[in-house]
């Protein structure tokens, strides 16, 4: 379980003065805990100082270390620190500290310590060494309560080729329902790890995904909630799709179906773009043909077709750099007069793309067969 505590420092690490913070949060041994600690840094400058450094005071560095003072070792990591209000003469501080708490039961502290970047003898000086005291405790578990079971339900997630997408899943009780906030979901593709997010009050963990590097398809998603002292374990999987997006058929198949071929070879054309509307240009769309009735529509039964050009393999359309686009010329030779679909796989999401685009053409042979 992750705990998750915001404090905010009443001491200013003016000169002179270090100060102190009780945490709140019930903590247990080896919960995983995140502070984000909050204080302001103040210009000592002013009439009758030292006024040699009024602003660098504000580029001030933070380290994070663990007192003497504590029963056993704690290690703490400092993750982030940033400022703002530079030009102002307070400036606002943030920090995220990072540690787990100890097995064994008693009172901890960890100490933010300043240490001014600005060398010299000004006022500003006195902020090196300055620091301020969080102080927690590690309680003794409960071992009467016993944890609830968990829900992990992660959503099916589609998205273009190079896109970006959220990964969601909720958390809940298995037992009514009730949604759990704060806790850590892994996200894992294809056995990758993916990245983590912690539940809002929705239950909801939301992570931001680009799948630049993931081929168009279909990838397994999984989801887990590793469990805490409150709840079981769970998780789950769906599926991350990905899929190109079709510009359509270029001339001289006109989209409205009107396109009627009378020689060998019809040439087929069409434009796949990422995201981004960059040019794909390392998919392998392949051609098939199907019977169309304007009643019945596109018939079930797929047939591959063949080509009068040496440079194309099989029914696989070839990339055309120069045009940005696929073409595949078909050699209508053997082929009866009639309408027809000219229906292309992408060779993308079979789960987010639940049809194939297709054309409708009309080939009229002079001479040709009935």
């Amino acid at each position: 379980m992750i705990n998750d505590a915001s404090v905010t420092v009443g001491n200013d690490f003016t000169a002179g003065a270090n100060g102190h913070t009780a945490l709140d949060n019930a903590l247990y041994a080896g919960d995983a805990v995140k502070v984000t600690v909050t204080w302001k840094i103040q210009d000592n400058s002013g009439p009758g100082t030292d006024t040699s450094y009024p602003i660098e005071v504000r580029s001030v560095g933070f380290s994070v270390l663990p007192a003497e003072t504590n029963p056993v070792p704690l290690a703490a990591t400092l993750t982030s620190a940033w400022c703002t209000g530079i030009t102002s003469s307070t400036s606002t501080c943030t920090a995220e500290i990072n540690f787990y708490a100890p097995a064994a039961i008693g009172g901890y502290v960890v100490e933010i310590e300043a240490a001014d970047s600005v060398t010299g003898s000004g006022s500003n000086t006195a902020l090196n060494g300055r620091t301020h005291v969080i102080s927690f405790s590690v309680e003794l578990l409960d071992e009467t309560v016993q944890p609830k079971e968990t829900k992990l339900t992660v959503d099916p997630k589609c998205v273009l080729f190079n896109g970006d997408v959220n990964l969601t899943a909720t958390l809940e009780e298995l037992a009514g329902g009730a949604k759990i906030e704060n806790a850590d979901i892994s996200y894992e593709i294809d056995s990758i790890l993916a990245g983590s997010a912690v539940t809002g009050a929705n239950g909801i963990a939301s992570l931001p995904y680009n799948v630049t590097g993931l081929g168009a398809g279909d990838h397994i998603l999984y989801a887990e909630f590793s469990g805490s002292y409150e709840y079981l374990k769970s998780n789950d999987t769906n599926t991350l799709g990905i899929s190109y997006l079709f510009m359509g058929f270029g001339q001289p198949i006109n989209g409205d179906g009107s396109s009627i071929f009378s020689g060998r070879v019809v040439p087929i054309k069409i434009k796949l773009v990422d995201a981004f509307g960059l040019p794909v240009t390392d998919a392998e769309p392949t051609v098939w043909l199907a019977p169309y009735d304007t009643i019945e529509g596109v018939g079930e039964e797929l047939k591959q077709v063949s080509s009068v050009a040496a440079s194309d393999t099989d029914n696989v359309m070839r990339y055309v750099p120069e045009d940005r686009q696929y073409v595949y010329n078909w050699d209508t030779k053997d082929l009866e007069n009639g309408t027809y679909a000219v229906v292309v796989e992408l060779g993308d999401s079979p789960t987010c793309r639940t049809e194939n685009p297709y054309a409708i053409i009309t080939v009229a042979k002079k001479g040709g067969r009935k």
